[in-house]
């Protein structure tokens, strides 16, 4: 887990116990109507924006701010300079055969989808 993760949840925690502390009390902070409102009208705002797919990949993706993946940017930019390599010397076409011996999911869908554009 990122540092900066923990620092904003214990942050946003805190700034919430501090305002029941100095406010007038734990049942003014947490009125069943108010939140009502906020958690129902949060989640008919997100279903009427996106799909029931997208909705259902939110625990999925809510796990990634937890875990922590290291990032080699050595790598990749070697990689990046071996395809823009290859692309200049044969064409933009050549990398597509590269992209499958590609690690880097991101890194694979980008070069795929660049080079179908061009």
């Amino acid at each position: 887990m990122d540092k900066a993760t923990i620092i904003g949840i214990t942050a946003g925690f805190g700034l919430v116990v501090i305002t029941i502390a100095f406010g007038e009390g734990a049942y003014f902070f947490f009125s069943p109507g108010s939140m009502a409102i906020v958690f129902g009208g949060t989640f008919g705002s997100t279903l009427v924006n996106f799909s029931m797919k997208d909705v259902m990949m939110v625990s999925k993706v809510t796990s990634k701010i937890f875990t922590s993946v290291e990032i080699s940017y050595t790598e990749t930019i070697e990689s990046l300079v071996l395809l823009a390599e290859k692309a200049r010397r044969e064409g933009i076409l050549a990398i597509e055969e590269e992209a499958a011996h590609i690690d880097d999911e991101f890194l694979k869908k980008n070069n795929v989808v660049g080079y179908y554009r061009v």
